[in-house]
């Protein structure tokens, strides 16, 4: 075998993260041939992976053990002998609804795939992932859930709704709009979630999404999917407070105060902002919103009594970015 079929021995690609604005079917998640769907938001976190062509493979990122299978895994596919050195840098709350492991692993399939001259196609990639996607816990890698959202957000970067078919919609975001986040410090949200206790905490949610299974579907079909080709993001945000009250949403919203987290968005539409909502699986609260308004966004949040930090965070254009190769 030959490595010098890849053309660039060291690359740097940003790690777009994505908010997670619902999930369509949490029910499924536990089988992991199923992907849940829904609707996703690519965020910029300024954070980046450096890749370079070793003899060996050497991971530094507190995701290591997942970084390096799916090096092994895009070394056999690409029929390469080598090493990879992946250098992370990153700056992000881990199990706090940013999708920090799956925004890693779309990175590292993005830039690898840069260095040996684009042999597979970004929706090859996506599925790549999707069929062997996991977490580590406990020093080990565990099979874990992922609905398919991350990855769309990761590699293209706007707003990404996609169907429990594979079937995606995908819409760019225009410049003048960003984001705000905070993580609101409930009792709840102390607890240092699992992938087994997200697990059991999702299977709460099969009663309510069977329950609402048919009044949501066509909410989606009737309002959403208009809403996001007309790209009328207050007319999405008034359909994300419903869905906010519908099958998996209302139990994660129960989960992280209920009656909150409906005031909250009710506060942040009168006031301003486009959309507002909790990122799937929480806690953090988000707030998309045109940049003329958020200062007064902010001023209105610390006046309704949110004391945490008030991050703001740049749409991502077009996903994983490429700085600089060597």
């Amino acid at each position: 075998m030959d490595n010098s079929r890849y053309s660039k021995k060291e690359i740097v690609v940003s790690i777009p993260n994505r908010i997670h604005m619902f999930v369509f079917d949490f029910g499924v998640l536990k089988d992991i041939k199923k992907r849940a769907g829904g609707l996703g938001l690519s965020v910029e976190t300024d954070n980046h992976m450096i890749i370079r062509i070793s003899n060996e493979t050497l991971i530094k990122s507190q995701h290591d053990l997942v970084l390096a299978y799916f090096c092994d895994e895009l070394k056999k596919i690409l029929l390469y002998e080598g090493g990879f050195e992946v250098i992370v840098k990153e700056n992000i709350d881990v199990h706090a609804g940013y999708g920090s492991t799956i925004s890693l692993i779309a990175s590292l399939c993005y830039g690898i795939n840069q260095m040996f001259g684009q042999p597979f196609t970004i929706d090859y990639l996506w599925r790549f992932i999707l069929e062997r996607y996991c977490e580590e816990e406990g020093g080990r890698l565990i099979n874990a859930f992922d609905t398919g959202v991350g990855a769309l957000c990761s590699f293209y970067g706007g707003m990404n709704y996609m169907e429990m078919d594979y079937s995606f919609l995908h819409i760019n975001i225009p410049k003048n709009y960003c984001l705000l986040a905070f993580i609101p410090q409930y009792k709840s949200n102390q607890e240092n979630l699992t992938v087994q206790n997200e697990y059991e905490r999702f299977e709460y949610t099969k009663e309510q999404e069977e329950n609402d299974k048919k009044e949501k579907q066509d909410f989606i079909s009737n309002n959403l999917i208009p809403h996001m080709f007309e790209r009328d993001f207050y007319g999405i945000g008034k359909d994300l407070k419903v869905i906010h009250q519908l099958g998996s949403k209302k139990v994660e919203c129960s989960y992280y105060d209920y009656d909150f987290q409906l005031a909250f968005i009710d506060y942040v539409l009168d006031h301003g902002g486009c959309i507002a909502g909790l990122s799937s699986a929480g806690p953090i609260n988000y707030i998309f919103i045109d940049e003329k308004n958020v200062e007064s966004m902010i001023g209105n949040l610390r006046k309704y009594g949110v004391k945490e930090h008030i991050k703001k965070m740049r749409i991502s254009e077009s996903g994983i970015k490429e700085y600089y190769n060597a």
